[in-house]
């Protein structure tokens, strides 16, 4: 019984303490983006994410009309969405064309016809798409690198045959930048 009370009292104490420990914000890692050679807005719902083994961005990051640094990788997007049908995003240049279908979970060629296993996901309502996939098969590149002066931070950079700087150069140089997106989305994040 004695035990017992004292079992109680510990952990009353730890879950006090626990609740009463200021919450860090960043406590994740955090995943910046850049198309060539500009950062774009850091958010947390085009956030890239991890998922079995592949990185995914939102589908917006490939659309200069739509990654919100009006910067062009030479690929359009359109995200159709049926009710009750399927829902697919199309991403397209002159000579290329790839479909997600969201519903079935299905990827092809929609030049050729040739079916991949990749598929895009629905996170926060928003579709993501795998970079990997993307980039090769669109002749683009991509690169993942850890931010040496945040903590917890990484930067994915896409990149077409536009792209001026090296990832190292570029990371030097974009320093204010990711750090001036990351004080605007950590002011988001708190309360008003």
């Amino acid at each position: 019984m004695k035990k017992r009370r004292i079992l109680s009292v510990l952990i009353a104490a730890v879950l006090f303490l626990g609740m009463s420990a200021p919450t860090p914000v960043l406590a994740a890692s955090l995943y910046f983006t850049a198309v060539n050679d500009t950062v774009a807005p850091l958010t947390a719902d085009t956030m890239p994410f991890w998922t079995g083994g592949n990185l995914y961005v939102p589908y917006t990051v490939f659309d200069s009309n739509l990654n919100g640094v009006n910067v062009s990788l030479g690929l359009y997007t359109s995200y159709n969405r049926y009710n009750g049908g399927n829902n697919t995003i199309t991403l397209f240049n002159l000579r290329q064309m790839l479909v997600f279908d969201l519903t079935n979970g299905t990827c092809w060629d929609d030049m050729n016809g040739t079916v991949y296993s990749s598929r895009a996901i629905l996170r926060n309502g928003k579709p993501y798409l795998p970079l990997n996939m993307v980039c090769s098969f669109f002749g683009l590149e991509y690169s993942y690198n850890q931010l040496p002066y945040i903590a917890q931070g990484y930067l994915v950079r896409i990149k077409s045959a536009e792209a001026v700087n090296d990832d190292a150069g570029f990371i030097d140089a974009a320093r204010n930048v990711i750090n001036n997106r990351l004080r605007d989305y950590t002011q988001s994040l708190s309360p008003a």
